[in-house]
C-alpha cells in the first residue's frame, strides 16, 4: 500500500488531533454544564442545560469523534503504523469503536428522554465522566506508545 508524503501525513494528523481535542473538549464542557447547573426545580432552566448539552452532543461531539476515526484510520492505513501491527493501535480502535457505539445507543437516547428524570441525568453524566476518562486514556497511549508490536504469525 502505498504511504502518504510527509505533507498530507502531516495535514491529516493535524485534523486527527483537532478532532480529538473538539471530542474532548466537548465531552468536558458537557459535563461541566451538567454537574455544575443550579439546584433547580425549574423545568425551563433544566430544559435549556438539556438542549445546550444536546446541542454539543449532536453538532461537536459525534461529528469530531466520527472525524477522529476518519482520520486515524487514514493515519493507520497509509503510514507505517497499520492497523494491527501495534497493540497500542488496536486498543485504540476498540476502545474508540466501543465509545461511538456507546455514545450513539445510551448517552444520545438518554439525552431525549423526559428532561426532568433525575435517573437520566445521572445517567447522562456517568456517561460523559466515562467517556472523558476514557479519551483522557486513549490520549496518553497516543504519546507513550506502550505493549510494543503485535507478534507475527509463524
Amino acid at each position: 500500500m502505498k504511504r502518504l508524503g510527509d505533507k498530507p501525513k502531516k495535514a491529516i494528523l493535524s485534523a486527527h488531533v483537532i478532532f480529538v481535542a473538539v471530542w474532548l473538549g466537548t465531552s468536558i464542557c458537557s459535563l461541566i454544564l451538567l454537574l455544575f447547573q443550579p439546584e433547580t426545580s425549574d423545568l425551563t432552566q433544566l430544559s435549556t442545560v438539556r438542549s445546550i448539552v444536546r446541542a454539543f452532543f449532536f453538532g461537536l461531539l459525534i461529528p469530531s469523534a466520527i472525524g477522529s476515526i476518519k482520520t486515524g484510520i487514514l493515519l493507520s492505513v497509509f503510514t507505517h503504523w497499520g492497523l494491527t501491527k501495534h497493540y497500542w493501535i488496536m486498543v485504540k480502535w476498540i476502545v474508540s469503536a466501543s465509545m461511538i457505539a456507546w455514545l450513539t445507543l445510551f448517552i444520545g437516547k438518554w439525552l431525549f428522554i423526559n428532561s426532568t428524570s433525575l435517573f437520566n441525568q445521572d445517567m447522562v453524566v456517568v456517561g460523559f465522566i466515562v467517556q472523558t476518562f476514557l479519551l483522557l486514556m486513549l490520549v496518553v497511549i497516543s504519546v507513550f506508545k506502550p505493549w510494543g508490536k503485535v507478534a507475527k504469525a509463524k
